[in-house]
């Protein structure tokens, strides 16, 4: 057994990583749980490793929160109603579906779910607070993030070789609770609808790559000169024309 930093998602926002206060326990085997409120999942990622650890999670009654190293386990993971924090690092998923009844989930993980073919379930996690997504196809349209009243933090990033694609930003438009939004790596089809990140009271930072059309940046920054933009802040926002 041994240690290894990881992530939650409680400060600040999203995930800390490297942070002494978010170390948990690296276990490669369910006999090693002792109670532990967080651990993080590693092995060799065997069928066999899966189905001991789908058998042994429901009765581990103290996680709240759980990172996953190679294979994904979801079965044992639907059972723990009281979970808050997941994290699933390396995901060859399809669906969410064992996990939507999940009710007390606080922040979501997920990154390289390229097959994952209904990111809408997410909607159902109305306590949800911090979501990460990286290099999901199916996240073209977002509508079911409206559903989430207590979002603060969001994370839509490509990876460093797939551009993310969005259809629109308008359904942020009803989530004055978010404090961060994250695009990097993400182009979004409908251009005006980033001027929708105005209008959210509380919204403090905005980071983006340079999918826009030249000005946007700008514009947005003079509508609400309190925001940071790619580390930036009005009037010294810059921007940089894609070619």
């Amino acid at each position: 057994m041994s240690r290894m930093a990881t992530i939650k998602g409680a400060q600040d926002g999203f995930f800390h990583w490297n942070h002494p206060e978010y170390m948990v326990e690296v276990l490669t085997n369910p006999e090693d749980y002792a109670d532990q409120v967080a651990i993080s999942i590693h092995g060799d990622g065997s069928i066999s490793e899966k189905r001991l650890w789908t058998k042994a999670l429901p009765a581990m009654s103290h996680l709240r929160e759980i990172h996953f190293g190679y294979r994904p386990i979801m079965a044992g993971v639907a059972e723990l109603h009281s979970v808050e924090h997941l994290n699933y690092s390396i995901a060859k998923i399809q669906t969410l579906e064992p996990l939507k009844h999940l009710r007390c989930i606080r922040s979501f993980n997920l990154e390289r779910a390229t097959s994952l073919r209904d990111p809408h379930v997410i909607g159902e996690w109305t306590e949800l607070e911090c979501l990460a997504l990286q290099n999901i196809k199916a996240l073209h349209e977002i509508e079911w993030i409206a559903k989430l009243p207590k979002i603060r933090h969001l994370r839509i990033n490509g990876s460093m070789w797939t551009t993310q694609k969005l259809q629109s930003l308008k359904p942020l438009a009803s989530l004055p609770t978010l404090e961060w939004v994250e695009l990097r790596n993400c182009k979004v089809e409908d251009k005006e609808s980033i001027f929708v990140l105005a209008e959210l009271p509380n919204l403090k930072t905005f980071i983006s790559a340079e999918y826009w059309p030249r000005g946007h940046l700008t514009r947005l920054s003079e509508m609400r000169p309190d925001m940071t933009i790619n580390e930036a802040r009005y009037p010294n926002i810059e921007e940089v024309r894609k070619r």
